[in-house]
């Protein structure tokens, strides 16, 4: 088969992994920052998920598409 598999790649703002708050610290609270956090560390994972199943949404289709293919072949 031939299917080309996407990879996402990201990056953060800068190069410090840890500067991930783009917003004041003035009049925001303290859950704004563990909800910040929590996010950035679930977005490797959530990015891989999105590979996996791209991959498998692309390949469910080569296979329907070869499917229909063998079945013309073999009327």
């Amino acid at each position: 088969m031939s299917v080309d598999i996407p990879v996402f790649h990201y990056k953060t703002r800068t190069a410090d992994e840890n500067d991930i708050y783009s917003y004041g610290f003035a009049f925001t609270s303290s859950d704004l920052d563990g909800a910040v956090k929590s996010l950035a560390d679930l977005l490797p994972d959530m990015l891989r998920l999105a590979e996996t199943e791209k991959a498998c949404q692309l390949m469910a289709a080569e296979i329907e598409k070869r499917a229909g293919e063998s079945m013309r072949w073999n009327t």
